[in-house]
């Protein structure tokens, strides 16, 4: 036998282990990050209030008491695509929606660069109204932001997407996307009573 192809036998031989032993880590990680993935319309729990998951393939993927926040999203960690987010901020009575989100993210994303794109009346019964919003840093992202007014409180409920381009059409269509895609889960934002 040719000592080139010899080499080449042995070298698959040893490297037989080494795959099997990579494909069961992989089945492993895929089994593990299913068995993460919530429940299409399950009930998820603040302190505050309830949202049911809106679609399939979803995973909790943080959860801020303090700030009564859930963050769920298409990936079981990191930001790589969408995420429905919900937090409680504080806003005095009469200040407009778009102001209190303005300062939160002020407040709690400092140098990201959060403006205010557009803000129309709510699309949810008790909605205190609608914000789009929009930041340039990193690859750039917007966010839709149904709010709910409860005397100081605002309950913020908003679907973030990346943003794919930085033209002011490209921010206007994800925009578009985001909102199609937050209403079912705004729809089924409740506060708990007694809160």
């Amino acid at each position: 036998m040719h000592p080139a192809l010899l080499r080449l036998l042995l070298a698959l031989v040893a490297a037989l282990p080494l795959s099997s032993c990579v494909l069961l880590l992989q089945g492993a990680a895929a089994t593990y990050k299913e068995s993460k993935v919530i429940p299409y319309n399950s009930l998820v729990e603040g302190k505050t209030y309830t949202v049911r998951v809106p679609e399939s393939g979803l995973y909790l993927m943080r959860r801020d008491r303090s700030k009564d926040a859930i963050t769920i999203g298409d990936s079981a960690g990191g930001f790589e695509g969408f995420q429905y987010v919900v937090f409680l901020t504080e806003s005095p009575p009469g200040e407009a929606p778009s102001a209190a989100l303005l300062r939160h993210f002020g407040k709690h994303a400092a140098g990201d660069g959060w403006s205010v794109v557009a803000t129309r009346e709510g699309s949810v019964k008790g909605s205190a109204g609608q914000v789009d919003l929009h930041t340039p840093r990193g690859r750039g992202f917007v966010s839709v932001a149904e709010c709910f007014r409860d005397e100081s409180r605002l309950w913020v409920v908003a679907r973030m997407e990346p943003l794919f381009g930085r033209e002011s059409s490209d921010v206007a269509d994800r925009l578009k996307s985001a909102r199609s895609s937050l209403d079912r889960f705004a729809k089924s934002f409740q506060r708990k009573s007694g809160t």
